[in-house]
């Protein structure tokens, strides 16, 4: 009896011991499969492509630099953007000669300032300026020292300078920018007879040689190696110092903002502190902590109801050499309302595109497609430029490649907007993301940074005036109808911000007290595919592979978001959840 039980357990532990072989195993194969998987997944997505959505013309050519995964992810966590610039030429390694030239206007825009020295830039007067080191956006500023550092582009600070005669004088101490005589390579201010001579070359400060044989230097922002010494940085530290050094299109690239301009265009950072509001917020943007108020319903006579979409909205759009994008797009609008909205579209440029495309562009009269003269306008200036055309009250901002649905209720933005003195309502343009929340500056241990609740506006769940399912907010997606003056007003999208442009403009509306209302139920779809866009003749190349992927790779995204940081004066940018602390204080 115990032999049978004792040969019984056996079986059960044999049994288990099986199953769990088994299971170790298909474990095991599962994880080499996903790993096996991981290392082509790039190629395995260019294949499904050629084989399921035509792109072959498109990306056939870009299997030799998407291979090389260990290369590109090392450049995309590179600092070196001069490295990551030259690599570049890999990247269009197989263009066809008529895509060449786009490369080079690109590329040679923000080359070293060396072509021609004698030729200087116009200048229409002798500043004031603000200098910004316009790779990550920090500004030529005064320590405590007294001597040339990086900082921050303050407006709540005296950082000007006026450039004339080749010497670039500060305001605040009445001296100018001179070489440093114990070590040559640094800068220091100086009177004014012993400054050096400085010329503004495609947009650089280069020094004015002593002699024909004097190598060619730049005003630069400079780290110090052991190995090398000062060499010139295109991310400086703050406080960084500032010297002469070979130039560099990332370390000596500059842009001399007027002083006006550059007051009006951070007006936001002067906005007075409260200290009962923010608490332990002590930074320059912490003035943007104020409240805006809820939501409120017009009177009567206040209200101008829109009775025909196509005399009160206008759609938006910024795309990249992707007019079948646009014309998918288009159609899916009519298809949707059964009427032409107004369209302004903002392409890059310089060259038109097929006649094939621009018969098919020609099929929607009611939109304006422009052609930039640049091939790299970015989305912050194209829509700005865009924004700038638009003669109805209201615009409707989408994507290239989103698509509208039967969940895409215009009527009801228009009537929010007609009825309260809302100035945006956003939809929802990727579903579940939940994007939508409230904006807070703060201290994040130590650091200055900008808070983001995503989810936040529905949690609240403050509702507006007759519409129970829309909420008061300070953000939503790039799904949303504004007012158009009120968009003008605050001065459309950042210029300097080729991409990352969203949550600037969203703080721009809420430095000027523009309301915001978020409806979750209005949807549109993102579709970055082929699905629904038909190819006409030879027109796969619209895409431009070039562009496409080299303008908006990840390099771009990080060198954008450090500019957006130093535009409001932070280190950090922090994601939050729904119940956030401070979010009891909106009221």
């Amino acid at each position: 009896m115990n032999d049978r039980r004792s040969n019984g357990m056996k079986l059960q532990l044999c049994i288990k011991l099986s199953l769990s072989a088994t299971l170790f195993l298909s474990v095991l194969v599962f994880l080499l499969l996903s790993l096996w998987n991981d290392q082509d997944e790039e190629q395995i997505a260019i294949k499904s492509y050629n084989d399921n959505n035509d792109y072959s013309g498109i990306y056939g050519e870009d299997n030799a630099v998407i291979s090389n995964i260990q290369d590109r992810q090392r450049l995309q966590e590179s600092d070196n953007y001069d490295e990551i610039f030259e690599e570049d030429e890999a990247v269009i390694s197989n263009l066809e000669d008529e895509e060449r030239p786009l490369f080079d206007e690109l590329n040679n825009s923000s080359k070293a300032p060396l072509t021609d020295p004698d030729i200087s830039d116009d200048l229409s007067s002798t500043g004031p300026f603000r200098i910004q080191f316009t790779a990550e956006g920090r500004c030529l500023g005064i320590s405590e020292a007294k001597v040339p550092v990086v900082k921050f582009c303050n407006p709540g600070e005296n950082d000007a300078f006026v450039f004339k005669d080749g010497k670039l004088k500060s305001e605040e101490l009445k001296h100018c920018i001179g070489m440093d005589k114990t070590d040559t390579k640094l800068l220091v201010f100086t009177d004014c007879e012993e400054a050096i001579n400085l010329k503004l070359v495609k947009k650089s400060l280069v020094k004015k040689p002593d002699h024909e044989s004097e190598v060619r230097l730049c005003l630069s922002a400079v780290d110090y190696k052991k190995a090398s010494g000062w060499k010139g940085t295109n991310r400086p530290k703050l406080g960084a110092k500032v010297g002469l050094t070979e130039c560099k299109r990332g370390a000596s690239s500059v842009e001399l903002i007027e002083e006006a301009s550059f007051l009006k265009d951070r007006e936001a950072l002067l906005l007075p502190v409260s200290k009962t509001l923010n608490g332990t917020c002590n930074f320059t943007a912490c003035g943007m902590n104020r409240h805006v108020p809820p939501v409120k319903a017009l009177s009567s006579k206040q209200i101008e109801r829109c009775s025909n979409l196509t005399q009160c909205v206008t759609v938006l759009t910024k795309t990249a050499r992707r007019p079948l994008f646009v014309i998918r797009l288009a159609k899916v609008l009519r298809e949707q309302f059964n009427v032409d909205l107004p369209m302004v579209v903002i392409d890059d440029g310089p060259n038109n595109h097929s006649a094939k495309i621009m018969k098919e562009i020609a099929k929607f009269p009611n939109m304006k497609y422009i052609i930039a003269d640049s091939p790299d306008i970015g989305i912050s200036e194209g829509r700005s430029m865009g924004l700038q055309m638009i003669k109805t009250k209201y615009f409707l901002l989408l994507d290239d490649d989103m698509v509208v649905t039967d969940q895409t209720n215009l009527t009801k933005l228009v009537e929010i907007l007609d009825t309260t003195d809302a100035s945006l309502v956003g939809g929802e343009g990727m579903v579940g993301s939940n994007f939508a929340g409230f904006l807070r500056f703060d201290n994040h241990k130590g650091a200055p940074t900008l808070m983001h609740a995503k989810g936040s506006c529905t949690a609240l769940h403050q509702s507006i005036p007759g519409f129970a399912d829309c909420f008061r907010c300070e953000i939503t997606t790039n799904v949303f109808m504004a007012r158009t003056q009120d968009a003008l007003n605050v001065g459309g999208w950042s210029r300097e911000l080729k991409i990352i442009e969203h949550k600037d403009f969203f703080l721009r509306l809420k430095a000027a007290g523009k309301k915001v209302v978020y409806c979750p139920k209005v949807t549109a779809v993102n579709r970055d595919c082929s699905d629904g866009v038909v190819f006409v003749g030879g027109a796969e190349k619209a895409f431009d592979k070039f562009r496409y992927y080299a303008l908006f790779r990840s390099v771009r995204h990080k060198q954008m978001t450090k500019k957006f940081s130093n535009r409001w004066n932070i280190l950090k940018i922090l994601t939050t959840g729904s119940r956030a602390a401070w979010l009891k204080d909106i009221k």
